[in-house]
């Protein structure tokens, strides 16, 4: 997993005081004041890509112990929220399998 660091910024032109969000050594965004919920959120975007492919995964595994007298409904739910899991990660992770 990268790891993501805050570097504060003193001035980046000319626009005032900012934080900068890097990863590797590669800097993927500065954060003004007024944008702190958004560096809070790629801050945590990697823990929630984790969670999403553990989701992913037990989401998985409920669809084949689920019992053969659940609802068609719940089932439905369930292929739904498969899907949607699934589309959030191929999102954030660009389709790359082993992201």
């Amino acid at each position: 997993m990268n790891t993501w660091r805050i570097n504060e910024i003193e001035k980046y032109d000319g626009l005032g005081a900012a934080e900068e969000i890097e990863t590797d050594g590669h800097s993927i965004a500065l954060v003004y004041p007024n944008d702190e919920d958004f560096g809070t959120l790629l801050l945590a975007a990697p823990d929630m890509l984790e969670a999403l492919k553990y989701a992913a995964q037990t989401l998985k595994n409920a669809t084949r112990r689920f019992p053969k007298s659940i609802s068609h409904r719940e089932t439905f739910n369930l292929h739904n929220a498969i899907a949607t899991v699934g589309s959030a990660i191929y999102k954030a992770t660009e389709g790359r399998v082993n992201a």
